[in-house]
Formats: C-alpha cells, sequence, structure tokens
C-alpha cells in the first residue's frame, strides 16, 4: 500500500471517528437522549467517573473530539507525518478505552467503539504510511478544500440531527394523561430533590403566558435517599379531594419544613378536612399510588430528576430555562411531529460526501496516489 492510499484511508476512519465523537459529546450535554436510549450502554457509561475528567468539566468525548481533530488537521500538510503519528497515539487510546469497556465496566456503548475502533483503524493505516516513502504531496488525491470540508461535515451532520430529528412518540403510558388541544405537560418530581424545587419556580413562570391552554400533571416520584419525600407526596395525593392540592404543592416546593407536623398545620390553613386527610395518609391506596407513579417512570427509562415531558419532548433535569422554553413553543404550534427521517438525513449527509469527494478530487494528485 503506498502513502497516500494508507493517509487516504487514515483520514476516512478520523471522519468517522470525528463524527461519533461529536453526536457522543452532544448525547453528554443534551438535555436528554439524543443519539442514545436510557437503558443504553452509552447511558450506563455516562453515569460512571469515565465519563467526565477530573471534575474540570470536560467530557471524555470532549478530549476524543479535540484530539481527533488536531490528528486530522497535522494530516493535512505536505508532509503528513505527524498527523499519521498522532493518529498512532489516537489508535493505542482506542484500544485501551476498548478494553476498559470489556474488562473493567462490563458494558459497551455503541458510539463509544464506533470512536475507539475508528482510532484503532486510522493508528494502523498511521503505521502504514510512516513506514512508507514521503511523498511530494501527502494530501493526494483530494485537494485541500475537500479534506476541509469533509471533517466539518463530520462534525456538522451529527450536531444538527438533534435539531432536524422526528421528536420521539410520548411513551403509551403516559399517553392517558394528555388531553387533545391542550399543551400538555408531565411533572416526574420529588417535594425533597433541590433540582426539582428549582426548576418548579421557572416552570410556573413559563406557564404563565399560556393561560388555561396549559395542562400540567405532576406524578411522583419520591426518591429513597430523600426521607421526607414519600410524606409529603402521600400530601399531596391526599390533599386532591379537597382540591387544594395546588395550594399545598407549592407549600411543599418551598418550605425548608417538611415534617410531617408541619404539613398538617399548614394542611389545616388551607382548610382541608385532616380526619379524611390523615385517614387517607395512613391508607395503602395512597402509597399504592404513589408507588405506581415512581414505577411508570422507571417503565419509560429514569435517568435522574427532575423528568419533564412537554408536548413530545423529554427533558431530563433543571435545565436551562431556554429548553423548556422552546419546548413549550413546540407544543404549542403542535410541531412536535414535524422532522426529517433518520433514513433520510443519512441519505442527504451521504450525498453531500459524495459530492465533496467528487468536486474535490484531483486528477493528477489521483494518478499520483496511485502510482
Amino acid at each position: 500500500m503506498t502513502r497516500a492510499r494508507a493517509l487516504l484511508a487514515l483520514r476516512g476512519a478520523l471522519c468517522v471517528g470525528l463524527a461519533a465523537s461529536t453526536a457522543l459529546a452532544i448525547d453528554y450535554r443534551s438535555a436528554g437522549s439524543a443519539f442514545c436510549g436510557p437503558e443504553s450502554g452509552c447511558a450506563a457509561l455516562r453515569q460512571t467517573d469515565l465519563a467526565y475528567l477530573w471534575g474540570i468539566g470536560i467530557t471524555l468525548p470532549e478530549l476524543g473530539l479535540f484530539g481527533l481533530a488536531v490528528a486530522f488537521a497535522l494530516s493535512l500538510l505536505r508532509d503528513a507525518t505527524w498527523g499519521a503519528r498522532l493518529a498512532v497515539v489516537a489508535g493505542a487510546a482506542g484500544l485501551g478505552l476498548l478494553a476498559v469497556q470489556a474488562v473493567a465496566l462490563e458494558t459497551y456503548c455503541w458510539l463509544c467503539v464506533t470512536t475507539d475502533v475508528a482510532s484503532v483503524v486510522a493508528g494502523a493505516f498511521g503505521i502504514v504510511a510512516l513506514k512508507q516513502p514521503r511523498s511530494a504531496d501527502d494530501r493526494a488525491p483530494l485537494r485541500l478544500a475537500a479534506w476541509v470540508a469533509l471533517p466539518l461535515l463530520s462534525i456538522v451532520a451529527p450536531a444538527l440531527w438533534p435539531s432536524v430529528k422526528p421528536a420521539p412518540a410520548v411513551p403509551a403510558e403516559l399517553r392517558g394523561f394528555y388531553q387533545p388541544g391542550k399543551i400538555n405537560v408531565i411533572e416526574f418530581a420529588d417535594f425533597e430533590c433541590p433540582f426539582c424545587r428549582a426548576l418548579h419556580g421557572e416552570l410556573k413562570s413559563l406557564y404563565a403566558p399560556y393561560g388555561d391552554r396549559i395542562h400540567v400533571v405532576r406524578l411522583n416520584v419520591p426518591l429513597d435517599r430523600h426521607p421526607q419525600a414519600m410524606p409529603a407526596a402521600l400530601a399531596a395525593v391526599c390533599s386532591e379531594p379537597s382540591g387544594k392540592s395546588a395550594e399545598l404543592s407549592e407549600f411543599l416546593f418551598s418550605t425548608n419544613d417538611l415534617s410531617e407536623a408541619a404539613i398538617a398545620k399548614h394542611a389545616q390553613s388551607l382548610g382541608i378536612d385532616m380526619t379524611a386527610f390523615r385517614s387517607c395518609l395512613a391508607s395503602p391506596a395512597a402509597r399504592a399510588r404513589v408507588e405506581r407513579e415512581k414505577a411508570l417512570l422507571k417503565s419509560i427509562g429514569f435517568e435522574g430528576l427532575p423528568t419533564t415531558y412537554v408536548g413530545s419532548t423529554r427533558i431530563v433535569g433543571a435545565q436551562a430555562r431556554e429548553v423548556f422554553r422552546d419546548a413549550l413553543e413546540a407544543a404549542a404550534e403542535n410541531s412536535g411531529e414535524r422532522g426529517v427521517p433518520a433514513w433520510a438525513y443519512v441519505v442527504i449527509v451521504l450525498m453531500l460526501v459524495a459530492v465533496t469527494v467528487r468536486l474535490g478530487w484531483s486528477e493528477e494528485q489521483g494518478d499520483a496516489a496511485a502510482a
């Protein structure tokens, strides 16, 4: 194999790695799951210490993306020796990360595996290229503009996908809570969870402009590590017959005292029938309802709290205000069903790659590469 052909294969493998690394980096930073499902190996690895580097706010996919981009950039020099060397380093790192997934973590992330295998392939061709004599221009057989366009396309294509893909269908388990013609919001929350409490105030202000177009259902997911969460959830459930659930929930989200005594005192101040309220709190039926709501979130994929469905958009965590605002606007416009099918998007990207290669092909350099 000639040096030019080895470098051609090296850059192709790096482009695959760049695309997979970009997708993985976006998935780590997204509000929900941009590329991987909540039960996938990607989601499992995302929860490990390997995913985040030394507490400095950089994810492993972002570091990999940077390294592969530098390797590709160095390979575009007339003498691509340093690019090939860095590709070999990336290949060694890829082998190490594959071993960690197989031996230490015993789980696989398809995007991680794609990135690591692409790095290994690039490293292998880097070794081949380093063993061959240098040619007049290591960028054969494409012109420089095409070589610059291909990695950019590898990064931009996965980066754009979350904004153009169709929204996933609302889980069937939640459809029964939705009302036709409304902006439907399902909130899974824990009254003791600090992120749920912070988000509650933000959501109230975001709901206000929509008035009665908003239909909100709050489902209780008291976490075991929050000792006061279950009593608070039971109180919210048991206040419903009195029509005071919204007022009591406001108190539960805002108070620093979630003791049963404090809850009972506030419930009484709201005019709730305390005999019925206390009877409900002690009833198996109320606890069974809360447990069903907890199990519901688990059945559709528990990733963390708060989890909010706005129309067909799933948002995990207390994300930025803009994330919820955009989701509400999309639900109000009923645009959640729009989007580009995955197969069509892949075809479009492949066509752009083909056009880039065709326009960037240099007959003169192609002849030199084949020599």
